[in-house]
């Protein structure tokens, strides 16, 4: 769904008079009137859309409503599936999109202007509907986390349907986790319980540690002469760097073990995960005749 500058469709100025409106409104319903064009299809829409801009800019109401929305820089983009309400945010920035099939009205006035709804900051929403709404919706959302706010835990703030909300990410929250907030979703029309708000978790990949249950996953580049006789490393975690012990003789691709430096265990920052080190080095050039001399009597000592 994209952004509707009912403005440009009635081809006014933002500061125009409800006078002006009002005229220019009447002078391009009486272009793309269906009884002036019959069987235009083109000029159908066009009306439609004329109508829907006039309705929100006459009514002042709305139009501040609608006027605060271009002020945050509303983005919209296209859904990828019918039937559902979806709202995303990042940062302050709200972007939504919503595919649904709403007759002379386009999903955009529907979002804004059907419900009556207002959201800020940092989710993915979608209401759960079925035919008639006979009941207040329950939205779905679908929240971004930093790999770092999910590993220590973090309080989140939003702003939905007017009001502050708060989310406290236990340490270890993890991808999928679904929250509910109860009576913080949508109000039907005609009442005054609100549906819930259900919440699902979606944690962004970290750039070096990758995650398997509560185990964390790292490489980690040796030298060569490291691998073979042995020595000692620092290797990054979350919490800061710790000291790993490379075996005499370590192969390329060995896994090694730090305990209880990976992941938390939900709700628990005491009960963790290992991270798993991958050992990788690479095989040095040997092309100086002392070198390979070198290598030569390395062999044969390891014969013995």
């Amino acid at each position: 769904m994209v952004y509707k500058d009912y403005y440009k469709t009635l081809q006014v100025k933002k500061n125009a008079t409800q006078k002006e409106i009002k005229k220019a409104f009447r002078k391009l319903a009486a272009k793309y009137h269906p009884d002036k064009n019959p069987g235009d299809k083109e000029a159908e829409e066009k009306f439609k859309e004329i109508n829907e801009a006039h309705e929100v800019l006459s009514d002042p109401e709305k139009r501040k409503q609608y006027d605060q929305i271009d002020a945050d820089h509303v983005r919209f983009q296209q859904s990828s599936g019918p039937g559902n309400r979806q709202y995303s945010f990042s940062g302050n920035d709200f972007s939504g999109f919503d595919s649904s099939d709403f007759g002379n009205y386009s999903s955009f006035f529907e979002q804004f202007f059907g419900g009556q709804t207002d959201f800020r900051n940092s989710f993915n929403a979608r209401r759960r509907t079925s035919g008639f709404q006979e009941k207040p919706q329950t939205v779905e959302a679908n929240l971004q986390v930093s790999f770092n706010d999910a590993f220590f835990g973090k309080r989140t703030t939003f702003i939905f349907e007017g009001e502050k909300l708060r989310i406290n990410l236990k340490p270890g929250t993890y991808d999928g986790l679904s929250l509910k907030l109860k009576n913080k979703g949508l109000a039907q029309r005609g009442f005054a319980k609100r549906g819930d708000l259900i919440i699902h978790i979606k944690v962004q990949d970290h750039p070096i540690f990758k995650k398997k249950d509560l185990d964390l996953i790292i490489e980690k580049k040796i030298d060569i002469y490291t691998a073979l006789i042995g020595g000692e490393i620092h290797v990054p975690t979350p919490d800061g760097e710790v000291k790993l012990k490379i075996p005499a003789g370590t192969d390329y691709g060995a896994k090694l073990r730090i305990k209880g430096k990976g992941f938390p265990a939900y709700g628990n920052k005491n009960s963790r995960g290992n991270l798993i080190v991958v050992v990788k080095f690479k095989t040095p050039k040997v092309t100086r005749p002392e070198g390979q001399k070198l290598v030569l009597n390395l062999k044969e000592l390891n014969r013995s």
